[in-house]
């Protein structure tokens, strides 16, 4: 599910042309989020959600994860790991990547977006009110 419109994603300050490759960016965003959040927002409305700054971090992680993905070229996790290389090594030539793209994430998500979501509680795992 996605939580954001092109025209949101670029009033938060991010920028891509392509309609068709930013709507399968925030497709994909939408289910990475709604896997670390638990779904929280197809359970809660996010037009109704009062907590507005809960409401515009969800959105700003959701285009982070937009800008991420168009920045590697991808949304897929298989995608993303399969450029990856430990070392090559060419007769005395012996390139060695600094980072990992996978490793920059945090259960899926970016650090920014991470930060976003946890700053909110969107992240807690514990038991809530309803099952005490």
């Amino acid at each position: 599910m996605a939580y954001l419109t092109l025209d949101e994603f670029k009033s938060l300050g991010y920028d891509l042309e392509d309609k068709t490759v930013f709507t399968a960016y925030a497709n994909q965003a939408g289910l990475v989020i709604d896997r670390a959040t638990n779904g929280f927002y197809r359970k809660h409305s996010l037009v109704d959600d009062v907590d507005l700054e809960r409401v515009t971090d969800f959105k700003r992680a959701n285009a982070e994860m937009i800008s991420y993905y168009a920045y590697q070229g991808s949304s897929k996790s298989y995608e993303l790991k399969d450029g990856d290389y430990k070392s090559v090594s060419i007769g005395r030539l012996n390139l060695t990547p600094n980072v990992s793209s996978q490793a920059s994430l945090k259960n899926g998500l970016t650090e920014e977006a991470y930060y976003l979501l946890a700053s909110h509680g969107l992240l807690y795992r514990g038991l809530g009110g309803d099952y005490l």
